[in-house]
């Protein structure tokens, strides 16, 4: 199990990660991002996160996996920037719809993380934080896809990770 969670986007997706792993799991600290700090604030509160940033920094640093969870155009934009904050063993992973333009481009960034694509198929009409759910994955189809050079025990951790928090997985090419 992960030690150190990092979730980029603390809306709908990434706030109900945040609460069901605290809830479900036994990671022992969630750091979260996002561009308003509104909701970081009360995540904190909430003792729903442990630590928060509204830029991409050393908050990273010791991350066994983060999360994107942002619009699909900005999951490598963020991924780049969390390079100069992460090692090499660090998975990367998202929560993303499609998922060849976000191949296409983090095959550049490979060298620098593991990256196993996702997608929770499940959501709400409501979004931000406020909506989120600890429930949210339960019973919800989570889509795995691998990058080629992850090592079959990532794979194995993400997948138990995702079924803690309620989610079916499904891993795929």
């Amino acid at each position: 199990m992960y030690n150190k969670v990092g979730i980029i986007g603390l809306g709908l997706i990434g706030g109900s990660l945040a609460k069901a792993f605290r809830a479900r799991t036994d990671v022992k600290k969630i750091v979260a991002m996002n561009r308003n700090e509104d909701v970081l604030i009360i995540a904190k509160q909430e003792g729903v996160i442990d630590e928060y940033t509204t830029t991409i920094d050393n908050t990273f640093e010791g991350c066994d996996i983060i999360f994107i969870c942002t619009p699909v155009d900005k999951i490598c934009w963020y991924a780049e920037k969390l390079v100069p904050f992460i090692d090499k063993n660090c998975v990367i992973t998202d929560v993303g719809s499609t998922k060849e333009t976000i191949y296409n481009d983090i095959e550049k960034l490979k060298d620098n993380f593991l990256f196993i694509g996702g997608h929770p198929m499940t959501g709400s009409e409501k979004f931000r934080y406020q909506a989120s759910k600890e429930h949210l994955f339960e019973n919800a189809y989570y889509i795995l896809t691998p990058a080629n050079n992850v090592p079959k025990e990532k794979v194995i951790e993400l997948k138990e990770t995702v079924e803690k928090i309620g989610a079916i997985s499904v891993i795929i090419s």
